[in-house]
Parts: C-alpha cells; structure tokens; sequence
C-alpha cells in the first residue's frame, strides 16, 4: 500500500519522519545524562510557614538594602498612588 507522503515511502516508513543520528543520539543519550546528575535533598519543610516567610522576606530586604543604586538609575520623578 503506498500513502501520498513523497519519495515513494510506504505506510510503514513516511517520509516525513526524519531522524538524523545526532538528533538519535540526543534521545538515547538525555536520559541517560538526566539520570547521572546527583539528586540534591529537598531542604525539610518549615515547622512555622508564616515565620519562615518572615524571615526569608527579612533576609530579601537585608540583600536589597545592601545595593547602591547610582543616582542617574534612579527616577527624577516620585511614584505616587
């Protein structure tokens, strides 16, 4: 039985499947390579879910206030609600 697909493929084979041996190896190989890297621990799950976020909100302002801004990022303006 022969399908319209081009190049005179038949329905076991189309012609427009088309797997070059670099695209083979890239799917045989991904699992392969996924599965070598170490797993990293999942770090425990907070006791108190409120005060970890405190804390890490605290910690994420500490970083930003370390920053200095030059004056010509800054915006002429003020941001007003």
């Amino acid at each position: 039985m022969r399908l319209p697909y081009g190049r005179g493929s038949d329905w076991r084979y189309p012609g427009f499947i088309q797997l070059t041996r670099r695209k083979l190896a890239a799917a045989v190989l991904a699992p392969a390579a996924a599965a070598a890297l170490p797993q990293q621990p999942r770090p425990a799950a907070p006791s108190d879910p409120l005060a970890a976020a405190r804390a890490n909100l605290k910690r994420n302002a500490a970083r930003l206030a370390a920053v200095e801004v030059p004056m010509f990022a800054e915006p002429a303006f003020q941001f007003r609600p």
